[in-house]
């Protein structure tokens, strides 16, 4: 990679950390582009040579996350359909994943907080269902699932235990290690509410 290409990504990493320190205080439809170049103390010319709007910038950040999580995800779902869990003691899958939900906390934690996109979540989750979906048609040849709960409710129970988990150790400020929250992640896909409660 040459000087000039490398300037221009690094400048590209500056403008969507502004982004992320801005959103801090700043709700995302009230950013400007004008935040962000006051912020960089670039001129506005700088800004529009990386991005035509603040919605490109934003949709090129979503894109990148989302494209890495549902890379990673291939082999979490995996892992977390495992039914024997005696004899397996690391998930590296999960931990990969987590690693790198981790290297990226700060803008996570922006874009599902109050500040943030309120989409981003959602399509999230469309991802998860999506590989949830076809891991369990590969296990069972079906996408049917218990006979007294409907399927939509239980797709919805099974994808927000693993997005509250998520969300919930992405806004704590003093977070578990990667190695911690994989392990909690995957003990509750097995352990009942009453198991978790010790009752």
């Amino acid at each position: 990679m040459n000087v000039q290409k490398t300037t221009f990504k690094k400048t590209d990493e500056k403008i969507i950390t502004a982004l992320v320190d801005i959103g801090q205080d700043k709700p995302l439809s009230k950013i400007t582009v004008s935040d962000i170049t006051k912020l960089l103390k670039i001129n506005r010319g700088t800004f529009y040579l990386h991005y035509s709007d603040k919605e490109e910038l934003v949709n090129i950040m979503e894109g990148q996350l989302n494209k890495a999580i549902r890379k990673k995800l291939v082999g979490v779902m995996d892992e977390l359909l495992v039914l024997n869990f005696s004899n397996k003691k690391s998930f590296p899958h999960l931990l990969d994943l987590f690693h790198f939900l981790n290297a990226n906390k700060k803008k996570l934690k922006w874009l599902v907080g109050p500040t943030g996109d309120p989409n981003f979540m959602d399509t999230i989750k469309d991802i998860l269902k999506n590989n949830l979906l076809v891991r369990v048609k590969q296990l069972t040849g079906t996408q049917t699932f218990i006979a007294t709960i409907p399927d939509r409710y239980v797709i919805h129970i099974v994808i927000s235990g693993i997005i509250d988990i998520i969300e919930f150790w992405l806004k704590e400020e003093d977070s578990l290690s990667e190695k911690e929250i994989s392990d909690i992640l995957v003990n509750t896909r097995v352990l009942s509410p009453y198991q978790l409660l010790n009752l």
